[in-house]
């Protein structure tokens, strides 16, 4: 190798280890940004890696993460597939997607992520509802449930549900996915089973063959049993996020949209962003975040009427 060839390579692996250090330094500010709730100039950075790095799988990777987070499930999920097969590891790829899938009905992807993702009862599960896929049915425009607005810690609220034709009083939070029946309950012995073992602590995946939400009705409801709840029955917010809810605590009623577009908002709202996390929805505020079951912001919730604009990751308070 001539001197001057010599020259060039070394150069270039310079150039390469500072592109590799600006990008790592790059994702760290907007992460660091994230969690300092400056949403918008974090989401800039996220995007402006993609832009720069097209083909680099831990910045698309990144910015499906941020999006799923925020509500843009479907897109996220499209980049972090992308990210994938531009060499992010898969096993990192499927613990991202796993939950995307199931929550927009994404079966047959869900049902061919690597394994170990999912465990044999889920992927039993998910295999299952490929050949017996989720359907909705919402006749109106605009469906009124009756709930019961709570003052518990990390509650939201109480609201009659009908499982399989049984009713029973569902406790609304953030801090989990979907239906989630009781172990001790007799409704746990009328769902869907896909393995005999005990429940984990993950919980046994099971499906309703009917979840009923007011004249909302979804059949094949993928939901979960588990131990040690303190409810008969817990219902994610993110069962009601698709339908853009508007809780009205004054008159004990929430707003269900079935085109996933809220009512239109009288000026002078209050606008939260939101950031979804595993277990959580958090709320920014006061330069970081709090969850949406914080006693901090359990005043703004408590006496108004607010809608969660799921599709634009916001919270609607009316004044």
């Amino acid at each position: 190798m001539s001197a001057r060839v010599g020259a060039a390579v070394t150069a270039a692996l310079l150039l390469a280890a500072r592109g590799a250090l600006c990008a790592q330094q790059t994702d760290a500010r907007a992460d660091s940004l994230l969690r300092e709730g400056a949403i918008g100039r974090a989401e800039s950075l996220y995007y402006a890696a993609v832009r720069v790095r097209p083909r680099d799988p831990e910045a698309r990777w990144a910015l499906g993460q941020y999006l799923i987070s925020r509500g843009a499930v479907r897109v996220g999920a499209t980049l972090v597939e992308e990210a994938v097969r531009f060499g992010l590891d898969p096993a990192v790829g499927a613990a991202t997607l796993a939950p995307a899938y199931l929550q927009i009905g994404e079966y047959h992807a869900l049902a061919a992520l690597p394994g170990p993702t999912l465990s044999g009862a889920e992927l039993a599960r998910a295999r299952w509802l490929v050949e017996h896929p989720s359907r909705i049915v919402a006749p109106d425009s605009i469906i009124a449930v009756d709930y019961r607005p709570s003052a518990g810690d990390g509650a939201i609220g109480t609201i009659p549900v009908r499982v399989n034709g049984r009713t029973v009083d569902a406790t609304i939070t953030a801090r989990v996915h979907g239906l989630v029946v009781s172990d001790t309950t007799a409704l746990a012995t009328r769902l869907r089973r896909f393995s005999s073992s005990a429940v984990t602590a993950r919980g046994a995946p099971v499906v309703a063959d009917s979840l009923d939400i007011g004249r909302l009705s979804i059949s094949n409801a993928p939901a979960t049993i588990a131990a040690g709840i303190d409810a008969p029955a817990l219902l994610g917010i993110d069962t009601f996020m698709q339908y853009a809810p508007t809780f009205e605590p004054r008159v004990h009623r929430v707003l269900l949209h079935p085109t996933g577009i809220p009512a239109a908002v009288p000026t002078g709202v209050t606008v939260l962003q939101t950031l979804r996390i595993e277990n959580d929805l958090l709320v920014a505020r006061g330069g970081g975040w709090a969850s949406l079951a914080s006693p901090v912001l359990a005043g703004l919730f408590r006496d108004r009427r607010w809608t969660v604009d799921a599709k634009r990751g916001r919270i609607l308070i009316e004044p």
